[in-house]
């Protein structure tokens, strides 16, 4: 029973990173982009 609920578990997380990967990759692409808008602005 425990070994059961462990691998349900085990199935949530892996789902969990499967949904909150691409996002964290997307915001860490906005972060970037903006940082080299910003520094573009800054030397010109």
């Amino acid at each position: 029973m425990l070994n059961k609920k462990f691998k349900i578990l085990k199935y949530l997380m892996i789902a969990f990173w499967m949904y909150i990967t691409p996002f964290t990759i997307f915001v860490n692409f906005i972060d970037c982009t903006l940082r080299f808008i910003l520094l573009n602005i800054i030397w010109n």
